[in-house]
C-alpha cells in the first residue's frame, strides 16, 4: 500500500539482467511517473521488501513517461506500457483510436550473456524431462504451461523419475513450484501418498513442501463428503515454519473437514506470528456461525476469545455483546482490541489531541479527548512513556515552553492502544519575525498544518501526511514560506 496510483506488478527473475535486478518485484505508480523496485523477504508468513523502502528503477517527471504495464519479454527484458500524451484512449467519431500510448524497453547496458529459455521449437516428443524442467525457467507462461501439459501427457510411467529429480535438489524455485504441481496433476488423488510425503520431510526445501500443501488442497477441492482431516496437515499446524502453517490454515479453509475447526482453534490459542494468526481467525469466521463464534467469546485461552472477538467484529455481529465485560479481560489482546471496537464506535481516535502537535508562540492551550469514556488517560511532557504511575490528565494543559507530550488510556492499569505522541514547538523570536506575521495555523479538521521557513525547495515535503516532494519550484517562489497542510484537507 503507498500514496499514489498503482499500475502494474510482476516479477523478474531474468538472467539478462544484471544481479542487483534479478530476483524483483517490480511496480509503477503512474502519479509520479515512476516505476519501483524491491528484493522480497520473508518475515515470518509476511512477505515485505528486503530494504526499508523502494528503488527508484525509472524516473521520468519530465518526459511522456506514464507507466501502466510491465512484462518480461521473451529476450529477458522488460517492457513497460504507458499512456501518451492525453489520459486512457481517445476516440473520433468513428470509435477509431486517433491517440498513442508508450512502450518502453529495459534492458542490460552491458550484456550479461545469460538468455532466459528459448520456446520449444522442436518436435516436442524429442524434448527430454530435463529440458522440459528447465522450460520451467522461462519467463513466458505460456511456455511454462506447454511444459507442465507435456509432462502431464506423458502420463504416470514418468512419475518416478519425477519424483526422484525433486529430491534430488539443484532446483530453482521456479522448477520447484512447476515440477510438484505437475507431480500432483498426474497423480490426481495422490494415492501414492508422494505429495503428502513432501510436507512432513525436513529434508525438502521450504518451498516443495508449500507446493506440496496447495497441491493437496487442490486434489482434494470439491469433494463435499464427511472425511477425516489429511494427517499430513495436521503435521503442518505443528510445523516450526509459520508458512507452513499459514498454508494449513489455507487447507483447513478450502477443504472442511471433521478436524479442520479444532486445528483452526489450536492454531488461534498459540500462533505468534501475526499472518499466520489473522489467516486462522478468517478462517473461523468463514467455518463457525455466529452463534458458535459468540460461544468462543467464553473459551478459557485468551488468543481463541480474541479471534472470535475479531471474527465477530468483522462482520458487525457485537450488538446486543457487552463490550465493556472484555476491557478487564486478562489477555491484553482481548482487552485491547475491545478498547479500540468502542473507540471505533464512536466515531473518534481511542485518542484525539486539540491541537495536535504543531508551533506556538507564546503559550498553547491543550486538551486531550478520549475515544472511550469514561477512561483513565495518564500522560507524561518528559518524552518518556506513560505508565499507571503517570499523573493523570487534568482536563486542560497550558504549554509555555517546546513539550513532547505522550498520552495513553489505561484499563485495570494497563495501557491499551497507541501511545499518543505530539510535539509542541515554541517559535523563537526570530523565527516569528521571518514568518511575516504567519506563526501558526489551526484547522477545523484538527488535521497538522506546518510552516517552513524557506520552505519552498526541490525535495521538500509538500504536506504533513503524505511523502510527495518538489520536483520543480519557478525561479520566482523559490525559498518562499511553505504552509504545509494535509492532503487529506483537500476536500
Amino acid at each position: 500500500m503507498f500514496h499514489g496510483s498503482g499500475t502494474g506488478i510482476t516479477y523478474c527473475n531474468s538472467p539478462a539482467l544484471p544481479k542487483p535486478y534479478q530476483g524483483i518485484w517490480i511496480f509503477n505508480d503512474w502519479f509520479r511517473r515512476t516505476t519501483f523496485y524491491y528484493h522480497p523477504k520473508w518475515n515470518g508468513a509476511h512477505l515485505t521488501p528486503e530494504s526499508d523502502d523502494w528503488v527508484e528503477l525509472v524516473a521520468g517527471p519530465n518526459t511522456l513517461y506514464k507507466p501502466t504495464d510491465i512484462e518480461v519479454a521473451p529476450d529477458g527484458s522488460i517492457y513497460i506500457l504507458g499512456w501518451g500524451t492525453e489520459y486512457g484512449l481517445q476516440a473520433d467519431e468513428d470509435g477509431n483510436q486517433i491517440n498513442e500510448g508508450r512502450i518502453f524497453q529495459i534492458s542490460a547496458e552491458t550484456p550479461t550473456g545469460v538468455q532466459p529459455v528459448p520456446p520449444i521449437e522442436t518436435d516436442v516428443n524429442m524434448v527430454s524431462v530435463a529440458e522440459l524442467i528447465r522450460c520451467f525457467n522461462s519467463p513466458i507462461n505460456a511456455v511454462r504451461v506447454f511444459a507442465q501439459e507435456e509432462l502431464i501427457r506423458r502420463g504416470a510411467v514418468n512419475l518416478p523419475a519425477l519424483h526422484k529429480r525433486i529430491r534430488a535438489g539443484g532446483l530453482t524455485v521456479a522448477e520447484e513450484t512447476w515440477l510438484v504441481w505437475a507431480i500432483g496433476r498426474i497423480s490426481g488423488d495422490d494415492a501414492d501418498g508422494m505429495v503428502a510425503a513432501m510436507i512432513s520431510d525436513s529434508n525438502l526445501s521450504l518451498n516443495k513442501r508449500i507446493q506440496a500443501i496447495r497441491v493437496l488442497s487442490h486434489q482434494w477441492r470439491g469433494d463435499d463428503s464427511s472425511r477425516t482431516i489429511h494427517k499430513a496437515i495436521m503435521f503442518a499446524v505443528n510445523s516450526d515454519e509459520p508458512r507452513i502453517r499459514f498454508e494449513a490454515v489455507q487447507f483447513c479453509m478450502r477443504n472442511p473437514a471433521v478436524e479442520s475447526d479444532h486445528l483452526i482453534l489450536q492454531l488461534l490459542s498459540n500462533e505468534t506470528d501475526e499472518i499466520v494468526y489473522y489467516a486462522a481467525w478468517q478462517a473461523l469466521r468463514r467455518s463457525q456461525s455466529v452463534e458458535e463464534r459468540v460461544k468462543l467469546l467464553s473459551h478459557p485461552n485468551g488468543g481463541v476469545r480474541c479471534g472470535a472477538f475479531l471474527a465477530l467484529a468483522e462482520d458487525r455481529q457485537l450488538d446486543g455483546i457487552q463490550i465493556r465485560d472484555f476491557l478487564a479481560d486478562e489477555d491484553d489482546r482481548v482487552s485491547e482490541v475491545a478498547v479500540l471496537w468502542l473507540a471505533k464506535g464512536t466515531g473518534n481516535p481511542l485518542i484525539r489531541v486539540d491541537p495536535p502537535g504543531s508551533e506556538f508562540t507564546a503559550k498553547i492551550r491543550v486538551e486531550v479527548h478520549p475515544g472511550l469514556k469514561p477512561a483513565d488517560i495518564r500522560f507524561t511532557l518528559d518524552g518518556s512513556e506513560p505508565s499507571a504511575k503517570s499523573p493523570g490528565w487534568p482536563g486542560t494543559l497550558v504549554l509555555s515552553e517546546t513539550t513532547t507530550l505522550k498520552a495513553v488510556i489505561l484499563v485495570n492499569d494497563k495501557p491499551v492502544g497507541n501511545v499518543a505522541e505530539h510535539l509542541f514547538r515554541k517559535l523563537s523570536v526570530e523565527e516569528q519575525a521571518s514568518r511575516s506575521g504567519i506563526t501558526a495555523v489551526r484547522s477545523k479538521s484538527g488535521r497538522a498544518y506546518t510552516i517552513r521557513d524557506n520552505g519552498m525547495e526541490i525535495g521538500a515535503q509538500a504536506y504533513t501526511d503524505r511523502q510527495y516532494t518538489f520536483t520543480d519550484i519557478p525561479d520566482a517562489i523559490k525559498g518562499s514560506l511553505l504552509i504545509q497542510s494535509p492532503n487529506e484537507d483537500a476536500d
